[in-house]
């Protein structure tokens, strides 16, 4: 059967789940970097006020009244909705992605022809109109990957509008977003952003953590660090041993057997396996199990490793169930960790182990294509 449309992914975004079985980590991230969903409130008002003031004689951002904080909610006239995809952004290069939903059909927007207009708030009630940017759209059509036969499980079509973009002050940021696909108008919808300073988020030029990751040889069977079916070929390396080799590195986390957005499998296939064949003499390719495969298989809970992120390791933070605690030596190990609270993630490093480029959710493989083609 022909897959139908699926917006599981940018229902997980709209929530505000990063992913089942870290919903702990999602506050614990917000709680950790000091945000305020208070404030994201606030903004939202603040928002709504200078929005509609930064407009020019071609309408500008019009009267918009978000519902809630994590996504514009639908207008009067058409039931679309939009949310931000991508909620760890600093100052500096971040790829900056929002989802459009149809709340009509329940389904998301694919397709279309998006803008993006960025402020900073100054105030409550006031806004700088800093740089726009136009959004390409990104997208598949999703499924998950059975973990013992290999056989696909189809989802649906999903897609986000992604732009490159630069913030250069942390703090209470907006976006604006308008397009169209066909004569249906896409916003203006205003949604709250947070640029946060870049020792909080793993981002552009960051060192790459050294990581110690199991590999193939770490274990008798490949099955234990490895849901792909048939396994991918990238289990034969540490990230130590990558990022430090003077060649640039692809470096994926995901489980294409038991994600939940139905995005990791669709990553791994169309995304990771063709940039493997065309540049696996000019890098090193990896992929991390982001969690505890025997208790995902015993269906107990979801469970993070350390590589992943070695705090929710150490204490046994999941759902579904209790998760073992990392020991310390475990934990050292493994080596430093990734600190990560979502995936699908994949990241570029370049020849000198920095990180040249963080994509995650929905991703082309030629974005990446471009990026591994110039480190």
């Amino acid at each position: 059967d022909a897959p139908n449309h699926d917006d599981r992914f940018l229902n997980r975004a709209r929530n505000g789940a990063r992913r089942k079985g870290l919903k702990v980590a999602g506050l614990l991230h917000r709680i950790r970097f000091g945000l305020s969903a208070t404030a994201l409130v606030v903004t939202l008002g603040a928002i709504a006020v200078w929005a509609a003031g930064c407009g020019g004689d071609d309408g500008g951002a019009g009267n918009v009244s978000p519902t809630v904080t994590e996504s514009a909610g639908p207008g009067e006239e058409d039931q679309l909705s939009a949310v931000v995809v991508t909620p760890e952004l600093s100052t500096g290069p971040n790829r900056f992605a929002v989802g459009v939903i149809d709340e009509a059909e329940g389904i998301p927007l694919l397709d279309a022809e998006v803008s993006l207009r960025f402020f900073k708030l100054l105030s409550e009630s006031e806004g700088q109109l800093r740089f726009e940017a136009d959004a390409e759209f990104v997208g598949f059509d999703t499924y998950t990957i059975d973990d013992g036969t290999g056989e696909t499980k189809l989802g649906g079509a999903t897609g986000v509008y992604k732009a490159d973009v630069d913030f250069d002050e942390t703090g209470a940021w907006g976006v604006e977003i308008t397009g169209n696909k066909g004569d249906r108008i896409i916003g203006p919808f205003t949604l709250p952003i947070e640029v946060l300073p870049p020792e909080q988020v793993l981002g552009v030029a960051d060192p790459a953590p050294r990581t110690r990751q199991q590999i193939a040889s770490d274990v008798a069977d490949i099955r234990e660090i490895e849901s792909m079916q048939p396994p991918d070929p990238f289990h034969d390396t540490t990230i130590a041993d990558a990022v430090t080799s003077g060649k640039p590195s692809v470096i994926i986390f995901g489980t294409p057997a038991f994600c939940e957005t139905m995005t990791c499998g669709p990553v791994m296939q169309t995304v990771m396996l063709p940039l493997y064949e065309e540049f696996k003499d000019e890098a090193t390719f990896i992929h991390v199990e982001p969690y505890l495969l025997e208790e995902l298989r015993a269906g107990r809970a979801i469970c993070a490793v350390p590589a992943f992120n070695a705090e929710f390791a150490r204490q046994g933070l999941g759902e579904g169930g209790e998760c073992p605690k990392a020991s310390e030596q475990e934990l050292q190990a493994a080596g430093e960790s990734w600190n990560l609270t979502t995936e699908p993630i994949l990241f570029v490093v370049d020849a000198a182990g920095n990180i040249a480029g963080r994509f995650e959710g929905v991703i082309s493989r030629q974005e990446v294509a471009d990026l591994l083609a110039t480190v």
